[in-house]
């Protein structure tokens, strides 16, 4: 199924959800909270792959010009505004850049980073247009599950606006049952796929590891995390936009994603296996959280 196949129940939920909590809404601001609501975290997950892409090419063309690398790489790190990835160019000006295994595994990361923005911003195309969100407004009302609740003048023009109808509810209600139906068939059904996300899992965090083990000293790194615990988490999700989605952790809850047996790869060290423990254990413990307070509420 195409993603676009995907958009239009998954706005028209979003819609019918925003009027019934505010009530009535004009079709711009219905236009406006949808799009906010899609776009959090996609943009900021845009904005970090965006700076680390910028820092990454910025460290391989200053790499070119070795006798004026830190300059140039300085230049560029005192208009970075995000504080860890502009800690993070520092750290790598204190590094020797005859590393060709982490100038490789900045060029991966840069790779990796690239394709996922392009498949991002393909979906945010979507959701962007005006049009196609005032077509989906216009087909709800055609289907009675909005209606317009009355009618203002602003600016010399007559504006409408909607609310949700009973109607709209009890459709807004099928659909979380729909939702709920299509997550139960999907998730199973991600276990054919359980080698690539492993492989796509494995690809990304060894990158993300090998470059914080090659540029920051093992023993500072530990101590950060003894010092920092669940922080560390926040930290590695502001400089790897990546991680910062749990859909990654989905192989691991199915079972279909061995740890044991990643932890015991020859291609991660003792460090890197303490560093991906702390995420994901910092990760999990959220979720078992969360899970506790459905459980005690249920009692």
């Amino acid at each position: 199924m195409k993603f676009k196949k995907i958009v239009r129940p998954a706005s028209e939920f979003i819609i019918l959800s925003l009027l019934k909590e505010k009530g009535e809404s004009y079709p711009y601001e219905i236009a406006r909270s949808l799009r906010n609501e899609i776009f959090r975290n996609q943009k900021e997950m845009i904005s970090g792959l965006n700076a680390l892409i910028e820092l990454g090419e910025n460290i391989l063309q200053s790499s070119e010009i070795p006798d004026k690398f830190n300059e140039k790489l300085l230049k560029f790190i005192r208009n970075v505004r995000n504080p860890m990835i502009k800690q993070l160019g520092k750290q790598v000006m204190e590094y020797s850049l005859e590393d060709e295994e982490l100038l490789k595994d900045i060029k991966d990361f840069i790779d990796d980073s690239k394709k996922i923005l392009q498949e991002k911003k393909e979906q945010i195309k979507i959701w962007e247009s005006h049009q196609a969100i005032y077509q989906v407004i216009s087909n709800l009302e055609e289907r009675g599950l909005i209606r317009e609740s009355r009618t203002d003048i602003h600016n010399g023009r007559e504006r409408k606006l909607f609310r949700i109808t009973d109607k709209g509810e009890t459709a807004a209600i099928a659909m979380i049952s729909q939702f709920g139906q299509l997550n139960q068939a999907i998730i199973p059904r991600a276990k054919i796929f359980s080698n690539r996300l492993d492989m796509l899992l494995e690809d990304h965090v060894k990158i993300v590891l090998r470059i914080l083990n090659k540029i920051y000293k093992q023993e500072f790194l530990v101590k950060m995390i003894s010092d920092l615990g669940h922080e560390i988490t926040g930290m590695l999700e502001d400089l790897f936009p990546l991680i910062k989605n749990d859909s990654f952790l989905i192989p691991l809850l199915l079972e279909d994603f061995s740890i044991d047996n990643f932890l015991n790869s020859e291609n991660i060290n003792d460090f890197q296996k303490l560093l991906l423990k702390q995420i994901l254990k910092e990760k999990l413990k959220k979720y078992r959280n969360s899970i506790d307070a459905i459980i005690s509420t249920l009692k």
